[in-house]
């Protein structure tokens, strides 16, 4: 039964911090949430990347202690005043999927005439390096 809510449920994920040289880690304190958006929101709202079933999921691996709401907010604003082509319709938005997931949004951003929505999964590994 889970097998077959799986498949209906289908999820495109963009995977961030692939390897460590050329890794989209958000953190407004070295500028890369301007590459979270163009390198990663950008991707689906393009359509470059595959929206068919309109669900798609990016992950951030946080590497650098941060205040990762705040963070959040910092890339609405941006989003807001300097990627306007994010086609934004709810800006990324805390949204609890799991009880020990702490830093889990989303957000829907308009691809032509049809809304998507992006859940964004920040993981905080910022002890770990």
């Amino acid at each position: 039964m889970v097998i077959n809510k799986l498949l209906l449920l289908r999820v495109n994920f963009q995977l961030y911090a692939v390897d460590l040289l050329n890794s989209k880690y958000p953190n407004r304190k070295s500028g890369l949430n301007g590459k979270y958006i163009s390198e990663g929101i950008y991707r689906f709202v393009s359509s470059y990347y595959s929206s068919y079933h309109t669900v798609n999921g990016m992950i951030g691996f946080i590497v650098e202690p941060i205040d990762i709401h705040q963070n959040i907010t910092c890339i609405n604003k941006l989003i807001a005043t300097h990627f306007t082509n994010a086609n934004i319709i709810i800006p990324l938005t805390k949204r609890q999927l799991k009880a020990n997931l702490d830093f889990t949004y989303f957000s829907t951003h308009s691809v032509g005439n049809s809304p998507i929505t992006l859940y964004h999964l920040m993981l905080d590994f910022s002890n770990n390096f």
